[in-house]
């Protein structure tokens, strides 16, 4: 069937837009890496790659648990070639971080304070020579502590940082949900984990969100098992605080401290908090001793304390063979005769 003239303008109208998208896209993209390399061979900053408690080495598979060791690792690999090579096998928009703890030019030893900075004075004293775009580059600062050079928001560990730092770059956007992030492999996890079907392991139902898989999987589980699943990647756990420990290892979740209002102590639990301020500070004291006035907080102390009134001593000092009532007895005993702590 012929088509139509003007359908097959049209066609070929949007097949030569694409294509010169496509290659204003590729200029782009090699302007950005040529910008970034020049930063790189004339400066002190670190390359690395975020592994979940590590930071990996740019050029091998080396890793270490802070900044300064990679640093000190980094001077290793001083072969120019090797690092073009690396950066010219990035594809898309990839940003590399960088950390730019102490940042000096190294040709005339001047500090900065950020990569613009260093940018400018490239050109202007070294006369280095930069295309129009800006570089591949994700500025840290992470020598003392995680606070973000753009924006001087302060984090408890590098992971949540890393996770800010998405919302200073779109260049990765979900056509789904329209989340931005600063390069594909974060893009990827986020369409793996938010929007990619949930299948279920131990039958053939499929699932839109995790949540809806983590209620339906405790279906196949005994209740007594009494069993916690990690909504990011399914994991299960016996106890609450063994998931709680694994979300803050493996996906950066913050630790939670919960402070008393009233005095200077904190508490990784909400449930220990409630029982400090109604021991502590209320005093609640609901269980009452059978043969006196005084009162304890739980039924433990309130038996403990009724031992006291009788007259059997059962417990033995292994010393001396003095007998006491009850083991807080015994303790002080062993403290003060024995010297024993």
């Amino acid at each position: 069937m012929i088509q139509e003239p003007s359908l097959m303008e049209e066609r070929e109208g949007l097949q030569n837009s694409l294509q010169q998208n496509l290659k204003q896209e590729s200029q782009i993209n090699k302007d950005l890496k040529e910008n970034s390399l020049k930063l790189v061979f004339n400066s002190n900053l670190c390359l690395f790659k975020s592994l979940k408690t590590k930071f990996g080495c740019f050029v091998c598979k080396d890793s270490f648990l802070n900044i300064k060791d990679l640093r000190e690792h980094s001077k290793k690999h001083s072969n120019a070639e090797v690092i073009k090579t690396k950066f010219n096998r990035l594809r898309g928009m990839s940003y590399q971080n960088a950390d730019i703890s102490n940042l000096e030019c190294t040709k005339c030893g001047q500090t900065f304070l950020n990569l613009t900075d260093l940018k400018k004075h490239l050109i202007e004293n070294h006369e280095i020579k930069f295309g129009d775009a800006e570089h591949f580059l994700i500025p840290y600062n992470l020598q003392d502590s995680f606070q973000c050079v753009l924006c001087s928001e302060k984090f408890n560990t590098y992971m949540r940082l890393s996770v800010h730092m998405n919302n200073h770059y779109s260049n990765n956007v979900c056509e789904i949900c329209g989340n931005s992030y600063i390069n594909r492999i974060s893009l990827r996890i986020h369409l793996q984990t938010r929007h990619k079907e949930k299948k279920c392991s131990l039958c053939s139902d499929i699932f839109l969100s995790s949540y809806a898989r983590v209620r339906h999987m405790r279906t196949h589980h005994n209740s007594s098992m009494s069993k916690r699943y990690c909504l990011v990647c399914g994991k299960t756990f016996l106890y609450t605080y063994q998931l709680v420990e694994h979300k803050i290892l493996e996906h950066g979740a913050k630790r939670q401290l919960n402070k008393c209002s009233l005095c200077p102590k904190t508490f990784l639990n909400l449930q220990n908090l409630k029982i400090h301020i109604r021991s502590v500070h209320v005093r609640e004291r609901n269980f009452p001793c059978n043969a006196c006035e005084m009162r304890f907080f739980t039924k433990f102390d309130q038996k403990r304390h009724e031992k006291t009134h009788l007259d059997e001593k059962t417990y033995v000092c292994g010393i001396c063979d003095s007998k006491f009532k009850g083991k807080d007895s015994l303790r002080r005993h062993l403290k003060r005769q024995h010297g024993q702590t």
